[in-house]
C-alpha cells in the first residue's frame, strides 16, 4: 500500500509541475512552412472584364496554438490606450561600445553598427508625439506641443518630420502642417514641435514616396488638381496639372499612383502619374495595393457575387482570386513582394449600399483575422482570430509591416487604438519554406 501511495503522489506531482501553462500566456510553435505547397498556375483573365479570375486553394494553418510550453509569447500589444491618428517604424543608426582584450592581454574598445527600432505615433486627442522602442519596450513622450482635433499624421526622413492634418471648426477646413520633431535625451524632457510649414487647405489626397523622404499632395482647383511634392532640400514643388479630383494617392518603388476613389457600382482605375497611365482598371468598387517591386497588384471589387479579391500580374496578365474576402487597403506587402499580411473577415454581413461605401461611412464592420498571402508560392493561410486574440473586436486599418517583417503594426477603425503584433517568427518560417 506504501508504495502504492508514493507511485500516485509521484504521478500528481509530475503532472503538475511539468505540463501547466502560466495562465494568460500564450504559447507558439508553427509548421515549418505556413504556406504549404505551391498551387496550380491562375488561367489568364482579361483586365476589363467580364468572367471570374480563377481561385487557388487555401492553406489554413489547423493548430497556430500548440501546447509546446518553450517560449511564452504575447503576439498582441495595445500600444497606447488613447486613440491614434498615425504612426510609422522609424529606424535609427545607432553605435554599439564593447570593450575587449587583445593578443597581448591588452583592453581595447570595440564599436558596432547597430539599428535601432523605433515606432512613432501621435495622440490624437493631443497631438503629442510618442516613440515606443522595439527593442526595449520603452515609451517615451517626445512632443508637448498641444494640437487638438488632429485626423491623421504622417512621417518623413526617418522621424525627422511630422505632418498632421487637424480640423478648423472655424473654417470647417481641413488644414495641413509638416513640422520638425525635436530629438529627446529621456522620459521626461518632452520638446515644442520644431520649425512648421503650412500647405494649402483642404488638400484632397497625400501620401510619403516609398523611402519616405518626399510628400506628394493634390490641391482642388475648378478644373481638377494640382499635383505638388514637398521635400527637405527643395519644399514645395509644383508637378502637373490634373484633370481629376476624387483621387487617392499611393506610392510603391519608383512609381507615384493615382486610385479614383472607389464606390461600388462605379468603375475605377489605378492610374501612374503624372502621365495617367492606366496600371489597372474597369471594376466597381474598385481598390487596390500595388507591390513594392511592382509587379503585382492587390485588387478588391464589389461585384454580384459580393465582395472580391485578386492578385493580377503586371507581367503577365494574369488574375489569382483569393478565398478571402477583403478590402486592399487592409493589406500590407512585405519588402520583397513574396507575401502579404491581411486583415480579413469569415463573414461580411450584407449592405445596402456595397463595399467599400458602407464601410466607409461605418455602416459595414470587419472581424479581421490575420492571413498569410503567398505570391512568389501561392497560398493563404490563416494565421489566427484578431478579435479573439485581443479580446475586442479589431476591424484593421493602415497596416504597416517593419522592413525586417518582425512587427505588423496597425489602427483598429473601431476605436482608433494603435496595435502591434510580433509576427517576425512566422515570416522567417515561410521564408524558409519558400
Amino acid at each position: 500500500m506504501v508504495i502504492t501511495i508514493c507511485a500516485v503522489l509521484i504521478g500528481v506531482l509530475w503532472f503538475f509541475f511539468t505540463t501547466k501553462t502560466p495562465t494568460g500566456t500564450r504559447v507558439f510553435t508553427l509548421p515549418r512552412n505556413p504556406f504549404g505547397t505551391a498551387t496550380n498556375k491562375p488561367n489568364n483573365n482579361n483586365q476589363n472584364g467580364a468572367g471570374t479570375p480563377q481561385s487557388t486553394s487555401t492553406n489554413p494553418i489547423t493548430n497556430p496554438y500548440p501546447t509546446s510550453t518553450e517560449t511564452p509569447f504575447q503576439i498582441l500589444e495595445k500600444i497606447w490606450p488613447k486613440p491614434v491618428a498615425g504612426f510609422s517604424f522609424v529606424y535609427i543608426p545607432i553605435l554599439i561600445t564593447s570593450t575587449s582584450t587583445d593578443k597581448k592581454g591588452r583592453e581595447i574598445t570595440i564599436q558596432t553598427k547597430a539599428t535601432s527600432s523605433l515606432l512613432y505615433f501621435v495622440e490624437k486627442e493631443t497631438g503629442n508625439i510618442y516613440s515606443k522602442n522595439l527593442d526595449t519596450g520603452s515609451t517615451t513622450r517626445i512632443t508637448n506641443t498641444t494640437i487638438p482635433n488632429v485626423q491623421d499624421t504622417f512621417f518623413l526622413n526617418s522621424g525627422r518630420y511630422v505632418v498632421m492634418r487637424t480640423y478648423n471648426p472655424q473654417k470647417k477646413s481641413i488644414q495641413t502642417f509638416i513640422s520638425l520633431v525635436p530629438q529627446v535625451l529621456g522620459t521626461n524632457d518632452p520638446l515644442p514641435l520644431g520649425r512648421t510649414i503650412f500647405l494649402p487647405e483642404n488638400i484632397l489626397s497625400l501620401t510619403p514616396s516609398y523611402d519616405e523622404k518626399v510628400l506628394y499632395y493634390l490641391v482642388g482647383q475648378s478644373k481638377g488638381s494640382n499635383l505638388f511634392s514637398w521635400s527637405e532640400a527643395s519644399g514645395s514643388i509644383f508637378m502637373t496639372s490634373l484633370p481629376l479630383k476624387e483621387l487617392l494617392l499611393s506610392t510603391s518603388k519608383g512609381l507615384l499612383l493615382a486610385t479614383t476613389k472607389a464606390s461600388a457600382f462605379v468603375k475605377g482605375y489605378t492610374l501612374s502619374l503624372p502621365l495617367l497611365t492606366t496600371i489597372y482598371g474597369g471594376r466597381t468598387g474598385l481598390t487596390s495595393n500595388i507591390s513594392s517591386s511592382g509587379e503585382n497588384i492587390l485588387v478588391s471589387m464589389w461585384s454580384s457575387g459580393g465582395l472580391l479579391s485578386f492578385i493580377h500580374s503586371l507581367q503577365t496578365g494574369k488574375d489569382r482570386t483569393l478565398t478571402m474576402q477583403t478590402l486592399a487597403e487592409k493589406c500590407a506587402w512585405d519588402t520583397t513582394s513574396s507575401y502579404m499580411i491581411c486583415g480579413a473577415s469569415d463573414y461580411i454581413a450584407p449592405t445596402s449600399y456595397g463595399l467599400p461605401d458602407d464601410w466607409y461611412q461605418g455602416e459595414a464592420h470587419f472581424k479581421d483575422s490575420l492571413f498569410l498571402i503567398g505570391v512568389r508560392v501561392p497560398s493563404e493561410s490563416k494565421v489566427f482570430n484578431l478579435s479573439d486574440e485581443a479580446k475586442e473586436e479589431i476591424d484593421l486599418i493602415h497596416p504597416v509591416l517593419t522592413t525586417s517583417s518582425s512587427y505588423l503594426g496597425f489602427i483598429n477603425k473601431n476605436n482608433d487604438m494603435l496595435w502591434l503584433a510580433r509576427i517576425g517568427y512566422i515570416l522567417n518560417q515561410t521564408s524558409q519554406g519558400q
